[in-house]
């Protein structure tokens, strides 16, 4: 504090009087920086705290405190400076089903990775692609699907003899459509071996089925003539 005077003039006394002294509360300068950047400054009575405190923002952080304390101020000029904490946020794994993989949901800093994904499960029919979204770098709660891709199979047609008629490709699960057969002398084409739809399996072989042509034979008697 600084002595400014007495409460009372000390000129012209004629009589016993108290006269307590004056004083002012000494101002002092605080100021604020985030990081090396200066972002206020503002006075603060001595033992108190700053008139105006500025607002700070940090991406990916919270703000804590300021560092110096400024709860109290005892020295002019003083340079405190905004302390975070660095955000962490939740990273979800989905599976093909929607279901939660792995240790989902994963407790990611703000700018890191999830290092160990959980391993895709294993789909009937399907296979893993990618996931759907990077989380190479994180900075927001994330939920991240697998891709899967349906498969692609082949098919191979052959006829009766095992010679080749035609390939042809097919997704899982799903029904193939068969080549035209091709024609035999006396043989008539009468389907497949295998059923066309729901197609599971990689490299099936599908036969060509026929069978033999029936004819009718009609024997007719030669009449005679008779001489007398």
């Amino acid at each position: 504090v600084n002595f400014t005077g007495w409460d009372k003039s000390l000129n012209n006394i004629t009589e016993n009087m108290d006269a307590p002294p004056l004083y002012t509360v000494n101002r002092l300068t605080v100021n604020f920086y985030n990081g090396s950047e200066l972002v206020g400054t503002s006075e603060a009575d001595y033992g108190g705290a700053p008139d105006i405190i500025p607002t700070v923002t940090k991406i990916g952080y919270t703000f804590n405190y300021w560092d110096p304390d400024i709860e109290h101020v005892t020295i002019d000029g003083l340079n405190t400076y905004a302390q975070f904490t660095i955000n962490k946020y939740d990273v979800t794994f989905l599976g093909y089903n929607n279901e939660t993989l792995g240790a989902s949901p994963y407790k990611v800093e703000y700018g890191g990775t999830v290092a160990t994904p959980p391993t895709p499960p294993i789909v009937e029919g399907h296979t893993f692609k990618t996931w759907d979204r990077d989380f190479s770098i994180v900075e927001e709660d994330m939920t991240i699907r697998a891709v899967y891709d349906l498969n692609l199979y082949t098919v191979h047609f052959v006829d009766y003899d095992n010679s080749a008629i035609a390939d042809v490709q097919v997704e899982h699960g799903n029904t193939v459509v068969a080549p035209e057969a091709p024609a035999h002398d006396h043989y008539d084409f009468t389907g497949w071996d295998h059923s066309l739809d729901n197609i599971t399996t990689d490299g099936l072989y599908i036969k060509a089925l026929y069978t033999p042509q029936t004819y009718t034979v009609t024997f007719v008697a030669l009449e005679q003539t008779v001489k007398t």
